[in-house]
């Protein structure tokens, strides 16, 4: 109970701290409403469970420990990361192109991504991203005590976790989500697409500069 005292103000600020799953959730609210936007979180927070659970069960330990593991995974983040950054621009592009034909006037059309997609898109880039590994393994042992058992310590910890990040990613998707009407217009949209996919590309290259840079 101590060490969960300790680690709340801490995991907390882990999950506030921008990043790729700020930008997701604060894109998909945005663009696709609150429904999505809280979708999104869901996928999130269980992206964080399943950290968890790869954690206590040692597979992370194993990634982190094998270089062509490692690198697998983190090629696969950021290869996921640009996708993801280089469809949003492409989808802003299709409204930059569009938009003469439509009325500014006149908010944008009805969400084009389901729950589950919405869903899927927040729980791979949780997921994909090779520093929450590394975060598992580095951070969670530090409020652990060798005389308990592990597994109960790994998923008090990564249960928080998983909490905070339901609970601020929901919230964050309801206020987003509430606004949207106010920036549903095609012009907000379209820049909203190009800056969001501009940050994923963003993430990813310097992903891609981090992972070369320890490799020299």
């Amino acid at each position: 109970m101590h060490a969960l005292v300790i680690f709340a103000p801490v995991a907390a600020l882990m999950v506030v701290l921008p990043g790729p799953d700020f930008v997701l959730i604060s894109r998909t609210a945005l663009a696709e409403g609150r429904a999505r936007g809280q979708a999104a979180a869901l996928g999130v927070a269980c992206g964080v469970l399943l950290h968890t659970a790869a954690a206590m069960i040692g597979l992370s330990a194993v990634i982190a420990g094998s270089p062509l593991l490692f690198g697998v995974l983190t090629y696969a983040g950021i290869a996921y990361l640009g996708w993801m950054g280089l469809s949003s621009v492409r989808h802003g592009l299709r409204i930059a192109g569009s938009v003469a034909d439509i009325d500014e006037e006149r908010p944008a059309s009805a969400p084009a991504m389901t729950p589950g997609q919405a869903f899927r898109q927040g729980f791979l880039t949780n997921v994909l991203n090779p520093k929450a590994v590394l975060s598992f393994l580095t951070l969670l042992p530090q409020f652990m005590t060798q005389t308990a058992p592990l597994p109960p310590q790994f998923l008090a910890l990564g249960g928080m976790l998983s909490l905070f990040c339901l609970l601020w990613f929901c919230t964050l998707a309801w206020l987003l989500g509430r606004l949207r009407r106010a920036f549903a217009r095609p012009v907000f949209q379209r820049r909203l697409h190009i800056v969001a996919g501009c940050v994923f590309l963003l993430c990813a290259a310097l992903l891609l500069m981090f992972h070369a840079g320890g490799r020299v």
